[in-house]
Parts: C-alpha cells; sequence; structure tokens
C-alpha cells in the first residue's frame, strides 16, 4: 500500500479508478502478464480531509467558453477567499506552443486573471500573484493547491510519437510498441494529476479523449457544483517550493524520454 501525502482524498481515489482503466495494462489482447503492477493508494490521514467537490470539470463547446468558464471558477475561488492568491494555480498542458497555451494565456488575460507561462527548460520563478502556466513535463516533482490539467481534448501528439521513438533508437523498453503512447500518456497525466494538493479541475473543449472518459464522469460539473461547500474552503498559502523527492505512485518503472517536452 502507497500514502499520497499531498493530495485530498477525493483526488487519490479518483486518479487511482482512472488509471485503472486509462490502458489496457495486460498487454497486447489482454494476454501476458500484466504491464503495470497492482497498487493500492491511498490518502494520508483520510479523517482530515473536509468534504467538498475536489474534483472539478469543465467543459465548454469551443476554446473560448471553455477558458470563459475556466476564468469564472478562478474568480469564484479567489472572490470567496479560497485562494488568497493566483499563485496557488497551476495550469498543466502537454506543450506550451502558442498553438496550445495561447487560448489559455489570452482568454485568462482578457478576463483580468494574471498569467505567468514558464517554458520547458527555463528557471523556474517564485510564485507570484499569477496562474502558472507550463507542463506536464516541468511539474514533475511539484505541487499547487489547485492544478487545473487542460488540452483533454486534443491528441497529445508528444507521447504518440513515443513508441516510433524508441524502435527508431533501437531502445526497447519491455513493452508493446503499439501500446506505449497509451501507458505514457497515463503515467504522465496521473502525475499531473496528483500535483494538486486541494483541488483538480480538468477542462476541455468538446469531449475530452476517450483515455479521459472515467475520471470525467465522476467529477463534479463547473457551474453545477456545491459551491457552498467549495466556498468554506481555505487552500492556504502561496504554492510551496518544488520538492526534490521523485513521485513513485503512478510509475512503475523509469521511461527513457526520446522526445523534447514543450
Amino acid at each position: 500500500m502507497t500514502s499520497n501525502y499531498r493530495s485530498h482524498r477525493h483526488i487519490v481515489s479518483a486518479c487511482g479508478r482512472w488509471m485503472d482503466t486509462a490502458a489496457d495494462w495486460t498487454g497486447p489482447n489482454g494476454a501476458g502478464r500484466p504491464l503495470r503492477y497492482a497498487k493500492d493508494i491511498v490518502p494520508h490521514a483520510p479523517e482530515a480531509h473536509a468534504e467538498y467537490p475536489a474534483v472539478i470539470s469543465v467543459q465548454g463547446q469551443d476554446p473560448h467558453s471553455e477558458v470563459s468558464q475556466l476564468a469564472d471558477l478562478l474568480r469564484f475561488l479567489r472572490h470567496n477567499g479560497v485562494i488568497t492568491s493566483y499563485g496557488q494555480v497551476a495550469l498543466l498542458l502537454h506543450s506550451v506552443k502558442d498553438a496550445v497555451s495561447g487560448p489559455y494565456l489570452d482568454g485568462l488575460e482578457r478576463a483580468g486573471i494574471p498569467v505567468r507561462c514558464e517554458p520547458a527548460g527555463h528557471v523556474r520563478v517564485p510564485a507570484g500573484d499569477e496562474v502558472l502556466v507550463t507542463t506536464i513535463h516541468q511539474a514533475k516533482g511539484r505541487e499547487w493547491d489547485v492544478v487545473i490539467v487542460g488540452s483533454l481534448t486534443g491528441p497529445d501528439m508528444a507521447t504518440d510519437r513515443i513508441g516510433r521513438n524508441l524502435t527508431e533508437f533501437g531502445v526497447y523498453s519491455g513493452e508493446p510498441e503499439g501500446l506505449i503512447g497509451d501507458y505514457d500518456r497515463a503515467r504522465q497525466h496521473c502525475v499531473a494529476f496528483t500535483r494538486a494538493r486541494r483541488l483538480l479541475v480538468l477542462t476541455a473543449s468538446g469531449e475530452p479523449q476517450a483515455g479521459f472518459a472515467s475520471i470525467w464522469a465522476e467529477a463534479a460539473r463547473w457551474p453545477g457544483v456545491d459551491r457552498a461547500s467549495l466556498a468554506r474552503q481555505r487552500f492556504g498559502v502561496a504554492a510551496a517550493a518544488p520538492r526534490s523527492t521523485v513521485d513513485i505512485g503512478c510509475l512503475d518503472r523509469l521511461v527513457v524520454r526520446l522526445t523534447p517536452p514543450g
């Protein structure tokens, strides 16, 4: 049994259930040994977690309405004192290239919410009163009170290339080539989801990818959430400094990264 000392119990349980369905861990055609070790990840001291919607989904008909609803949620958190600084919030994307991050950056700024983009491989700047926009890859070893994982509608091209790259460079991971992208996507997003201490927000314009169906289905849909219980929460101070610990709860083995992040 592995304890998660960071995240609210609803985040831990939702992520654990999702990982069971995020990929076919039994291998090709359900044959052969399992490709993911069975884990029972539990929250630390579950009785200490308040009852409120800790996993929320935001769904727009297009990128504009997606970001508009996301901004409405963030303003709600700030106006009600749930967060005292936008620096407690991180928006994690599979890339911060303009095609992916641009609609979020532009939309949040138009809504009066300050944002700061942290490109892959640049120096980490201490948190100010700004929503941090960075990559899932850059989020490893870090944590925030509120984590938004966006861009769940379109394909993650970086992980889709992993199987081909492993073959091209002659690197064998012990996993079927056709499934490596699915496995890597699941592991990366499990790490992303559990960067959240108090609130996990999933966003999509339209329907999210099929691989996220189970966690999306059980998330409370904004704006129809229990606002009263959420407004009573106080998520503490600005984002903590990055930890040096390695998260092993979602990872079965180290995976060679042959594609540059971002």
